[in-house]
């Protein structure tokens, strides 16, 4: 299926409306000017024909006068005279009638009928005075009465003739003139018809390069949502008519889906596009649509979504040939792609829905995506009930934390920080708690993925940032900190991305009158892998301000060991995964000495997290001087509590002895 199976535009059809009327237009014209022209030529052999008659008569009255005189000179008409008269009489009467007929009217004709009775009436009263013998009065009457008569015919056909002429002349400029101009006016028409095909041309041109933008995808050629959408919708009705004739399939039989489709979101193309450049980016995102369109079928419509996700309106309804086929695609994202000189590869998660409608089927496929993601990514999910209570709940709770940003529902907590040589609290990290109305308390883990994923990240980062800085001013002010210690913050990727974040830190420092030495700033080494070259930038203007920057969580990245040196950071954390089996995995205790190892040749303070245990607390001591904080000291508490330890905590040295406690009890999470 493709963008051309789409309803078609309306432009054809216009343009060959219009080619038509165009046409009919044109032979009208042409049709017209041949009329008038053969009109006007028709008149012009009339007038012709009318010259000839009127030379015919004009014969006859010639021959008639050449009678007359001698039949004057005799004095009587004989019979040859007699006959001949009449024949010539009789032509000019034919030649008068003809006249008539071909619309010689007015004077000239009504003269030359006169004329006619006249000759008649003159003639035979000059032939009875012949017969008399009154030879005299016959030629007198001839003379006086005969030959004006048909001189007066002759005189007259001669200027109807020249009329004739006139007119046959007219007739024929007029011919011409219409068949000329008609033909300049077909030309013209047609030219200008010609230009308004063109632009119907173009007109369905642009409207057909419209359409297909509006339905294609510009920066991998597959249709796009729109198009998705639309051949859904047609997929759907074509599905519930055959499902309504057949009885096959219902409205009230949800188990038996008439359409199936698949959403795919390529993990982690921001990496690409920070590391590599959004070009690069652009160019897998072709490369992966490509990939997708190969591996499916022809009867399978893959199109762009939007930004890193695909949409794929599967042939067969099927959940498990859907399964299978997504499956197959996300084989195929897997091969490595050519980005400039580097072999980059990437993976993909897909949701996969059966519905009866458009919006439920979207909806679902997105929710099964997002449920791939959340379950460790690279996987195909197949939508349920479940998921949809879920996204539904995490709607309740995105909206509920959202109010509780402006509600005095969130709080921090500070765990300390500890020396572990000297027992001395060295500082505290700010840790966020919700106080749900309804849930209770709910500590992070509960919704800082909520908050990631909606962009409630950003001002909850910077609620803790201004809280956390407030509070370490104020235990400075009232004498329950000292400048040498400082409390630690976490920053998320969002926040790091901000243009304006060191602007932003910068302000809060100065509205909290905090010194910049003592606020540290912990950063992910999941952020450190996903943009190296960007982050340097990033973190140099960051330890501009004077702040201090920790790599938190270090150790579970496998590749920021190639960016670390380059990186301007003052302080490792190891993870707590490192310091769980420290005492029961040899491995682990040599890779967390040469991570310490590490640390000290590039003069980069050390913190272990999540220390529990007296031997582990002995251990990590026993590899060189670092900082420690954990359940051993102390859980996070109420600010109260942490500035009571920032002033009397002391742990004490730290003995080689294993049954090792520390001397200051433990504050209750309380």
């Amino acid at each position: 299926m493709s963008v051309e199976t789409l309803p078609p535009a309306s432009a054809h059809g216009q343009s060959r409306i219009a080619r038509f009327g165009a046409l009919g237009l044109v032979l009208l014209i042409m049709g017209l000017t041949v009329g008038a022209a053969e009109r006007a030529r028709g008149l012009a052999d009339e007038r012709r024909q009318a010259q000839v008659e009127l030379r015919r008569a004009q014969a006859a009255s010639e021959q008639l006068r050449a009678i007359a005189a001698e039949t004057a000179v005799l004095g009587n008409i004989d019979a040859p005279h007699a006959n001949e008269a009449f024949q010539a009489g009789a032509a000019l009467a034919q030649s008068v009638d003809r006249l008539q007929h071909l619309g010689v009217h007015g004077p000239a004709n009504d003269r030359l009928r006169k004329a006619m009775k006249d000759l008649v009436v003159q003639g035979t009263a000059a032939a009875m005075l012949g017969r008399e013998g009154k030879v005299k009065a016959a030629q007198n009457a001839y003379h006086d009465n005969v030959d004006p008569l048909l001189s007066g015919v002759i005189r007259d056909t001669d200027e109807q003739m020249k009329v004739e002429d006139r007119r046959a002349h007219h007739a024929t400029v007029v011919a011409r003139d219409v068949l000329i101009g008609g033909t300049l006016l077909g030309l013209l028409a047609l030219a200008l018809l010609v230009r308004r095909f063109e632009a119907i041309a173009r007109q369905g041109r642009a409207e057909t390069l419209l359409r297909r933008q509006a339905f294609t995808d510009a920066l991998t050629g597959l249709p796009n949502r729109a198009a998705l959408e639309i051949a859904l919708g047609e997929r759907l009705s074509v599905s519930t008519s055959l499902a309504d004739e057949t009885g096959s399939i219902s409205l009230a039989e949800p188990d038996l889906p008439p359409v199936a489709m698949a959403l795919l979101d390529i993990d982690d193309l921001k990496t690409i596009n920070d590391s590599l450049g959004h070009g690069r980016g652009d160019e897998l995102v072709r490369t992966i649509g490509a990939r997708i369109a190969a591996t499916l079928g022809p009867h399978d419509l893959v199109t762009r979504f939007g930004g890193d996700e695909f949409g794929v309106l599967l042939a067969d309804p099927s959940p498990e040939r859907a399964i299978r086929e997504i499956e197959r695609v996300l084989q195929a994202i897997h091969r490595p792609v050519l980005l400039g000189d580097r072999d980059v590869r990437v993976t993909a998660s897909a949701g996969v829905a059966v519905g009866l409608d458009v919006e439920t089927i979207v909806r679902d496929a997105d929710i099964a995506m997002y449920a791939a993601k959340a379950a460790g990514k690279d996987r195909v999910s197949v939508f349920s009930q479940s998921m949809r209570d879920d996204a539904l709940a995490n709607l309740e709770l995105t909206a509920d934390l959202r109010r509780a940003l402006t509600r005095d529902e969130l709080f921090l907590e500070y765990q300390p920080i500890v020396d572990l040589k000297h027992g001395r609290v060295d500082g505290v990290e700010a840790l966020v708690r919700w106080m749900h109305p309804v849930r209770g308390r709910m500590n992070p883990v509960e919704f800082i993925g909520l908050a990631e994923r909606t962009g409630l990240i950003g001002p909850l980062g910077w609620w803790v940032m201004q809280t956390s800085c407030g509070q370490m001013r104020r235990w400075l002010d009232e004498g329950w900190a000292d400048p040498t210690q400082h409390v630690s913050v976490n920053v998320s990727p969002i926040q790091l991305a901000e243009p304006d974040m060191a602007r932003r830190i910068a302000r809060i420092l100065r509205e909290t009158g905090l010194d910049p030495r003592q606020l540290q700033l912990e950063i992910t080494e999941s952020v450190l892998v996903d943009r190296p070259e960007a982050l340097v930038a990033d973190l140099t203007e960051l330890m501009g301000l004077g702040v201090r920057i920790a790599i938190d969580d270090f150790g579970t990245g496998h590749s920021v060991l190639a960016y670390l040196k380059d990186l301007p950071v003052d302080v490792l954390k190891i993870d707590k995964a490192f310091v769980d089996e420290i005492e029961s995995d040899a491995g682990r205790a040599r890779l967390t000495q040469g991570i310490v190892q590490l640390a000290q040749a590039l003069d980069l303070s050390i913190v272990a997290e999540g220390i529990e245990t007296a031997p582990q607390a002995s251990l990590l001591h026993g590899l060189g001087d670092m900082l420690g904080q954990g359940f051993l000291y102390s859980r996070p508490v109420a600010p109260s509590v942490a500035g009571q330890l920032l002033r009397d905590g002391n742990y004490g040295p730290t003995p080689e002895s294993a049954d090792f406690t520390p001397d200051f009890p433990r504050p209750s999470a309380a």
